[in-house]
């Protein structure tokens, strides 16, 4: 996968019925220069304070799975 690749519509959904044939990007690439808040279920958090997110989400015994 590249940063903003094209793919037809119809490869998500075979089972379409369009005729007509659409291009989407799969997904956006922000550069984290322009990210200024996160904001999650949990709430919201800054860039230098995700860690925090990850450290309340994933806990140590995660590591022994």
């Amino acid at each position: 996968m590249t940063i903003d690749q094209l793919v037809s519509l119809l490869r998500n959904n075979p089972y379409s019925t369009i005729d007509q044939m659409s291009i989407g990007i799969i997904f956006d690439y922000v550069p984290p220069e322009c990210i200024s808040l996160y904001i999650t279920n949990q709430g919201q958090y800054t860039p230098q304070s995700i860690y925090q997110l990850f450290y309340d989400l994933y806990n140590d015994k995660d590591e022994e799975i």
